[in-house]
């Protein structure tokens, strides 16, 4: 374990959660910024999280989540040492890895007649774009277990979190859909996340599994059946006691997706100065060359 880049314990190499990218031109400067640690969802964003806006134009507002936290809004670009030790060099295990590929790039993506509907708001259904997405998945990860899409969701322009649950919005959090017990989340199955567009998103996160957290903050993991909101729990736990542990931000463009375990770790979304949506499905994914 090394623990570099923060006064609150940076934890970086094989211990932590690391960053791979298969495609090497997809590594380049500006793709990750690291936060100074994170706040209360209130402090960062006095006027609310924003919602996408109803099918008249009128904007909507949500709440945050009682103690939510964002990454602090502060980012700087990592250090050579830390950008070595968060970009994974070798395979990795898909339960700590997040991947980042390109999925359409030029004319495969702004030829697709889905897209401009979409980007317009003129498609009323995700069925003309979720088969197209998923050939295009198919040709970079290896798929299996059953698949669930998400439909696309829009996000209004300098979204500070974008993860909704009604009219409660999350902040970093843990997702518990797969309904395994804390033990068994290196096997749960993770997701891969579209930007389909116009504007570039970013998918926040703390570089530590639900394990490693709860060892860093004392929280004993005894039990072997599945409690709703005990791995979100752990993480709300270690980012009070840990404010300035720093936070990881992955850019991701439009015709790029992630990989990611989401069970496993503390995350959220957030837009850029446009506005965004994306496509979501859950599953097994493994990018070729993962373990």
């Amino acid at each position: 374990m090394l623990e570099i880049g923060s006064s609150d314990g940076f934890v970086l190499g094989d211990a932590s959660v690391t960053l791979l990218a298969p495609q090497p031109d997809m590594i380049f400067e500006g793709r990750i910024a690291l936060s100074e640690g994170s706040v209360l969802a209130r402090e960062a964003d006095s006027e609310g999280p924003r919602r996408s806006p109803s099918a008249n134009g009128t904007p909507r507002m949500g709440r945050y989540r009682e103690g939510s936290r964002v990454p602090a809004m502060t980012w700087r670009a990592p250090s050579a040492q830390e950008a070595r030790a968060l970009w994974s060099a070798r395979p990795f295990r898909s339960d700590r890895t997040v991947g980042i590929v390109r999925l359409f790039n030029g004319d495969m993506w702004t030829d697709n007649p889905a897209i401009p509907a979409l980007n317009t708001g003129k498609l009323n259904s995700d069925g003309a774009l979720e088969p197209w997405v998923l050939r295009r998945v198919a040709s970079v990860c290896d798929m299996s277990g059953p698949l669930s899409a998400v439909r696309v969701v829009a996000n209004p322009p300098h979204s500070v979190s974008t993860t909704f649950v009604g009219d409660e919005c999350l902040g970093l959090h843990v997702d518990d859909g797969a309904g395994v017990p804390i033990r068994e989340l290196p096997f749960a199955y993770n997701r891969i996340s579209v930007n389909v567009g116009p504007g570039d998103r970013f998918f926040v996160f703390v570089n530590l599994t639900v394990a490693d957290m709860a060892r860093l903050v004392d929280i004993p993991v005894v039990s072997a059946s599945f409690s709703p909101g005990e791995a979100d729990a752990i993480g709300q736990k270690f980012l009070s006691a840990r404010p300035r542990y720093p936070v990881v931000r992955l850019r991701v463009r439009p015709g790029e997706a992630y990989v990611a375990p989401t069970e496993n770790l503390l995350h959220d979304g957030q837009t850029s100065s446009s506005p965004c949506k994306h496509l979501t499905f859950t599953g097994n994914f493994h990018l070729r060359g993962w373990e």
